[in-house]
């Protein structure tokens, strides 16, 4: 080890576990807030007699108001999201840098990138729930376009879950099974008339967002490992283990 880079190493080791720190206190924010989940669609009997038959409408009625209510805690985590992890950008940008090997400043700036990205999918997100309900509470009976919307607030939550895992293994195909929900709604609404601009324009938005998140995170992954290997490899004498991801 060169004396350069033994000068940098406690500073290195302080930048990385304030960097550590903040990641944890995300994750747990993110976590205080229980798990989503989607409301099942009710199933139609096969063959049903009257009395299934009337139970099916009932509980058809009662969907849609659970999905109306759906929607709304939808758009409530997705403000807190936003705000969680704008709160937590700003937090990495104030942490000193003095003295810090250059690849760790960049594997934070990397994350951050993500992050923005995860911040805006959300910005984005806030609103689509909201006309989805609007329209929802126009129409009082659900369709195709529900079914798809509510993976993709689905997928896009959990996805919050589980990205800020240690070594940063965050999912990329989690957010391609966002992307595929998105362009099967987008395809929905292409061959309806009812709310085609207002919700259609919103899920180009979000499509967008979640494309260039995709890139980001695939980059990032690559990055992640290369820079932490060779830091790893600089100074191993620095605890290293929350950077590199958990054996599956």
């Amino acid at each position: 080890m060169d004396g350069c880079s033994s000068n940098k190493g406690p500073a290195t080791n302080a930048y990385m576990q304030a960097y550590q720190g903040i990641s944890s206190d995300l994750s747990n924010k993110i976590r205080s807030f229980p798990r989503l989940s989607v409301p099942p669609r009710p199933v139609p009997p096969a063959n049903p007699t009257s009395q299934e038959s009337r139970f099916f409408n009932v509980a058809t009625r009662s969907y849609v108001t659970v999905l109306i209510e759906y929607y709304g805690e939808v758009i409530g985590r997705s403000q807190n999201l936003s705000k969680f992890y704008s709160q937590t950008q700003t937090r990495f940008a104030s942490l000193n840098t003095g003295g810090v090997e250059p690849d760790a400043v960049k594997l934070v700036t990397l994350r951050e990138e993500t992050m923005e990205q995860r911040r805006e999918l959300f910005v984005e997100m806030g609103p689509l729930a909201d006309l989805a309900r609007t329209a929802l509470e126009g129409r009082r009976n659900s369709g195709p376009l529900d079914d798809l919307l509510t993976g993709v607030f689905g997928g896009a939550i959990d996805g919050a879950y589980a990205g800020f895992a240690r070594g940063g293994s965050e999912k990329e195909a989690a957010i391609g099974v966002v992307l595929g929900a998105l362009r099967d709604a987008n395809n929905v609404i292409s061959r309806s008339q009812s709310e085609k601009e207002a919700i259609g324009d919103q899920i180009a938005r979000v499509t967008a967002v979640a494309i260039q998140l995709q890139r980001d995170i695939v980059a990032y992954q690559t990055e992640h490992e290369k820079v932490t290997t060779g830091l790893e490899a600089k100074y191993p004498d620095l605890d290293w283990s929350m950077m590199l991801p958990k054996q599956e």
